[in-house]
């Protein structure tokens, strides 16, 4: 916001895709996460007369809140940012309008999972009407590079969390540490969010500071007190 009140648009891109990509970097594995263990969720959080239902909305549900948290947090700040509310208020009556017709049609045939893919649907078209929209009111960067990234760490947590067995309260606690484990790491690899250029610089800042202290003290010994 002070970027663009000060006019200076380039700044107010780069913030923009650097919260772009931490957006997606936290969203999108924790979403997946949820969808991954569906079963373990259901079967510790609820009863055994609901587990299955609970087991069949949670990925439907996990998909629907990362298109819905990538437009509130991301694609929606391009009609603050540019002065149009009104256009916001046109992707969200057009969300509406979206999941109402697929909600007529999705429930009377598969019950609550009908409405979260309704749900779902509305919220991924309302994504990209306001990523198309928004350059109406104030081009948002879209990160793509880093969604790649991201997305093939993704994959790579999804396989290690897949490889995991079992339903209860130890398996899901399991699969969460692997998962956050994995994901970590194939985000340091694939340096997301300049992670790994980040650590090498933690890493190396004790060795400068040893460094910058040894060459002060050197020249001091050959000096006659």
């Amino acid at each position: 916001m002070r970027a663009v009140e000060t006019g200076d648009p380039a700044r107010a891109r780069r913030q923009l895709f650097a919260n772009g990509t931490l957006l997606l970097a936290v969203l999108a594995p924790a979403c997946l996460g949820m969808a991954l263990t569906a079963q373990g969720i259901s079967t510790t959080l609820v009863g055994p007369k609901f587990s299955a239902g609970v087991a069949l909305l949670t990925p439907w549900m996990a998909a629907g809140t990362f298109f819905a948290g990538l437009r509130a947090h991301y694609l929606d700040h391009a009609f603050q940012l540019g002065r149009r509310p009104s256009l916001q208020i046109w992707v969200t009556c057009v969300a509406a309008v979206v999941a109402m017709g697929f909600s007529f049609y999705l429930i009377p045939r598969y019950g609550p999972v009908g409405a979260a893919i309704a749900v779902t649907i509305a919220m991924a078209v309302s994504c990209l009407h306001a990523a198309v929209a928004g350059r109406w009111a104030f081009p948002i960067p879209l990160p793509f590079g880093a969604a790649a990234r991201v997305a093939l760490a993704c994959a790579v947590m999804a396989m290690a969390v897949h490889a995991l067995p079992g339903r209860g309260l130890r398996a899901l606690l399991l699969q969460v540490a692997v998962g956050v484990l994995v994901y970590g790491a194939a985000a340091m690899a694939l340096n997301i969010l300049d992670l790994r250029s980040r650590a090498a610089e933690l890493l190396s800042l004790p060795w400068r500071r040893v460094n910058r202290a040894w060459r002060r003290e050197v020249p001091l010994q050959g000096v006659d007190p």
